[in-house]
């Protein structure tokens, strides 16, 4: 079964936070720094304190069991104190979005599709079935892996495949395909790529070392290549020793340096580290894997239907963001403000 980090990107918008934490083993997809940043910092004007004991603040926290612990009662109050620190800032983004979406959508007059949040599940299970190659029934067993990685259980689940369904509902009147973009998507799908490992450190000195450390090692550079990606690299492919997808020149999410360097490329480690946003990074290259050959019309309706379904997502994430941050936000509950002023930016 061949696991591809693209089929995360159904489950990913919205979730904006640690969403790259737990992605399944195998090839990662090298994914650009994002531009701009997180979203938007809580407004300062919230209230200091909030008490949590306040059946006001909590309904029912007082008086309700959350587990009995060696016959020691663990109050739902407790809990949420400790999970509003541990993770509120992640709840109350998609709870934001929630009532967000809800608000835009009246604006505009948009109406959700009464199957809108299942055609997202099909979507999703399809994309998954289509980009790791395999059947439906090992799609599935995939995508549960995935739901708990992310820590997405009944609920969360059905709120992220409605809230795509909303957010795919007011900017799929404003995507269009471009014979440009349908170029691009036809020369990813079928054109050239090369098999390469990375690794990325924060300096062109610490670069400089890590190239010497591996032509040093003449007989098995490719080796020492991977346990010093697996040590020291920042790109997310380091712990997998460096294996990423096959790359594209065409891919316009890679780093310009980047592209340019693995456009017609020498087998073996590049002369040079390629300055890119995450730092400097050092390419082996493994194998030069040549264009396929001429689409037929139904792969070719099949590559039009991915393209566009992603320039949906691109969309939708813009979206996702624009309301995220125009939206007055005023945190009440100390360790949800606390997660939410301290999460990464």
């Amino acid at each position: 079964m061949k696991h591809n980090t693209r089929i995360l990107l159904g489950l990913s918008i919205t979730l904006f936070l640690g969403a790259c934490d737990s992605a399944p083993s195998g090839p990662a997809r090298h994914v650009p720094p994002r531009e701009g940043g997180g979203p938007v910092a809580a407004r300062s004007d919230a209230p200091e304190t909030a008490s949590r004991g306040d059946s006001s603040e909590v309904p029912g926290a007082t008086s309700r069991t959350a587990a009995i612990v060696n016959g020691e009662r663990v109050s739902v109050d407790r809990l949420f104190s400790y999970a509003g620190e541990a993770a509120g800032s992640v709840a109350l983004e998609e709870a934001a979005l929630d009532v967000l979406l809800d608000q835009e959508m009246a604006r505009q007059g948009v109406v959700l599709p009464p199957d809108g949040a299942q055609a997202e599940l099909r979507a999703l299970v399809q994309s998954i079935t289509n980009e790791g190659d395999i059947t439906g029934d090992q799609a599935g067993v995939v995508l549960e892996r995935l739901k708990r990685g992310r820590g997405l259980g009944p609920a969360r689940f059905q709120a992220l495949l409605t809230r795509n369904a909303k957010l795919r509902a007011l900017v799929s009147p404003q995507v269009t395909l471009s014979p440009q973009d349908l170029s691009t998507a036809m020369e990813l799908e079928f054109g050239p790529k090369v098999k390469a490992r990375l690794l990325t450190v924060p300096t062109r000195e610490l670069a400089s070392d890590m190239r010497t450390r591996m032509t040093a090692d003449a007989a098995d550079p490719l080796t020492t290549f991977a346990r010093l990606a697996t040590l020291y690299s920042t790109d997310p492919s380091g712990p997998s020793g460096g294996v990423v997808e096959p790359l594209s020149a065409a891919d316009i999410s890679l780093p310009p340096a980047l592209r340019q360097a693995i456009a017609d490329p020498p087998l073996g480690l590049l002369p040079e580290a390629v300055a890119t946003p995450r730092g400097f990074t050092l390419v082996y290259v493994e194998e030069k894997i040549p264009a396929r050959p001429a689409p037929t019309d139904e792969e070719r309706q099949k590559v039009e239907a991915k393209a566009r379904r992603r320039l949906e997502r691109l969309a939708m994430d813009r979206l996702a963001r624009q309301l995220i941050d125009q939206a007055k936000i005023t945190v009440l509950d100390d360790g949800v403000r606390w997660s939410w002023e301290t999460r990464p930016k």
